[in-house]
């Protein structure tokens, strides 16, 4: 018996966010990896912001009392989560990333992951922000605000 059309979508998404599952892993044990690796050439800490870390949203108060150029700072998937703004007015991720470089002093002491065209960060309602390339793979941070969904996914009219 042939499989729906609506099947066949199911099924090819589930796929493919299995698939970028597996990529956002294999990607966070490449980006623990240098950043392990570089804390050993500095005799540095590593800070780790974002899962099992310094919750992003509190990166104004800053990355747990370090000074200037003293550690290696590792992202996983923390940046996308910062507020839209600020304690200062500025974009959220324009504070964080002021802070992260402050830690690190180069973005040779950094290492980001961020999510890349999955499904579940697309519709996540926790994120505000697409980071469009961050260190090691580019000198800077380079993002976008995310577009939000204007209408509810569900109505609650319909159920009244």
């Amino acid at each position: 018996m042939p499989l729906s059309l609506t099947a066949r979508v199911g099924i090819s998404l589930a796929l493919r966010e299995g698939m970028m599952f597996h990529s956002r892993q294999k990607e966070k044990e490449r980006m623990h990896e240098c950043a392990a690796h570089r804390v050993g050439e500095l005799k540095r800490p590593l800070v780790v912001i974002g899962e099992h870390g310094i919750d992003p949203a509190e990166l104004h108060v800053g990355c747990g009392g370090y000074k200037d150029d003293s550690c290696v700072v590792l992202v996983l998937y923390g940046l996308e989560t910062v507020p839209e703004v600020g304690e200062n007015g500025q974009p959220g991720i324009e504070e964080a990333w002021a802070e992260i470089v402050r830690v690190a002093g180069s973005s040779s002491n950094i290492f980001v992951t961020h999510h890349k065209g999955s499904l579940v960060a697309a519709l996540d309602p926790s994120v505000n922000w697409k980071i469009e390339s961050a260190p090691p793979m580019s000198p800077g941070l380079a993002y976008r605000a995310r577009k939000k969904f204007k209408v509810p996914l569900i109505s609650v009219k319909a159920y009244r």
